[in-house]
Order: structure tokens, then sequence, then C-alpha cells
């Protein structure tokens, strides 16, 4: 997202099924259809643009329409997309309330490692205080770390109905 967004292009439906895995393990983002390019050239967004999408996964300030003809606008919208989707990630549960996931920031998900949460509340700021996906980058791979093995835990935990805290 980083490498798009320095190239102004903005993907405006970031979810977990618009993110693939390869055999690799490298993430691959799909699904461009309603993604804008800011050329340079001051032309208007398409008004589509503004108000298509996942619902569930836009920013407030993008579901109430305050980002018309905004390049600006998608590029926070992407980094509270992704926000959404790495809550999704840690707590295995979609956004489905409404009312919060239009117009609050989601309540984070309980005892969380510190650079998760502190990330996590830099990324449901107001539009003017998120922050880029440039400026987010250091904290990726402590990220990454907590979201597999908390994955890894859940996993064990569903299928073996297994809550200990040591795998002995």
């Amino acid at each position: 997202m980083t490498y798009l967004h320095s190239m102004h292009v903005y993907h405006a439906d970031l979810k977990p099924s618009n993110i693939l895995i390869s055999n690799n393990g490298v993430l691959k983002i799909a699904d461009f259809g309603l993604s804008v390019h800011d050329d340079g050239s001051g032309s208007e967004i398409d008004s589509r643009s503004t108000t298509t999408g996942t619902a569930w996964y836009m920013s407030p300030e993008r579901l109430r329409g305050a980002g018309r003809c905004n390049f600006a606008l998608f590029e926070k919208d992407d980094v509270w997309a992704f926000g959404i989707t790495l809550r999704e990630m840690i707590t295995h549960h979609e956004p489905r309330d409404r009312e919060k996931a239009r117009f609050n920031a989601p309540s984070l998900p309980e005892g969380g490692a510190e650079v998760v949460s502190n990330f996590m509340r830099s990324v449901f700021q107001d539009q003017n205080d998120r922050p880029s996906f440039a400026n987010m980058t250091d904290d990726f791979d402590d990220i990454a770390e907590y979201i597999t093995k908390i994955s890894e835990d859940q996993w064990i935990e569903e299928i073996y109905k297994w809550r200990g805290t040591s795998t002995q």
C-alpha cells in the first residue's frame, strides 16, 4: 500500500477478501475495480468512487460523503480500511455493527500488545490526524508477529478446545 500511495493510486475497497497470500507467504492486493489514480491534472473523481465500496471498511468521512473530488480522502480511507482489516484479523470478527463501523472508531481488542493498540489508535483517529502508510511501516513486523501468535493460539483453542497458556 505504501508503494501504491507513492504512485498516487488509492485502492478504495481494501478489505480481507482483497488481500491474497501467495504460496510463498507474500501478500498481494487484489481487485482494483474501485481504485482511483491522481494523475496530478486536477481532474475530479467520479462521484461513484466516493460512495461505492464495502461500507464496513469505509472511513467515517467517506461514508459521510466528505471526500467528493478529494484524492487525500482515499489515502486516509485506505489506512482506515487497513485498521478495520487488522482488527478483524485479531478478533476473528467482522465489523458488523453498522453504526459503530460507520461513524466511530471500532473498539480495540482487549489485552492486545501495546504496539498493536498504539498502532490501531493512530489509525482510527480523525482523518487529519490519521497517519499515512509511509509513516506506519516501522511497526509492521511487530504487528505481524503479534497476529501470528494470537492466530495460532485461537486456532488451537477453537480446534482442540484447549485453554492453557503453555504447549506442554
